[in-house]
């Protein structure tokens, strides 16, 4: 009979530091999922800072690209003329 306590005890003891392991293990990878929160927010505003930052950039290049084909348009429109005085000489 005391072979059957003394096994019962046993196993509540190994149940008692599986216990104790796993509540230490949620409790590193708890403080992990800290870490990696605050590492993931960092990121985050960071991204939101190179999404403002691309925005300006964007609207940058539309505004040059706008006048650089105003540019090339009035070109195109003096060679036209050019290319119809040249024609009305000929």
């Amino acid at each position: 009979m005391l072979s059957h306590v003394d096994a019962i005890y046993h196993k509540l003891h190994q149940l008692d530091t599986e216990y104790h392991a796993l509540a230490a293990a949620v409790t590193r990878l708890e403080k992990r999922m800290e870490r990696v929160d605050g590492r993931l927010a960092t990121v985050e505003g960071h991204l939101d800072t190179m999404d403002g930052r691309l925005a300006t950039i964007e609207d940058t290049l539309k505004i040059e690209l706008r006048q650089e084909i105003g540019e090339i348009k009035a070109k195109i429109a003096q060679l036209q003329e050019r290319v119809a005085e040249l024609e009305a000489q000929l």
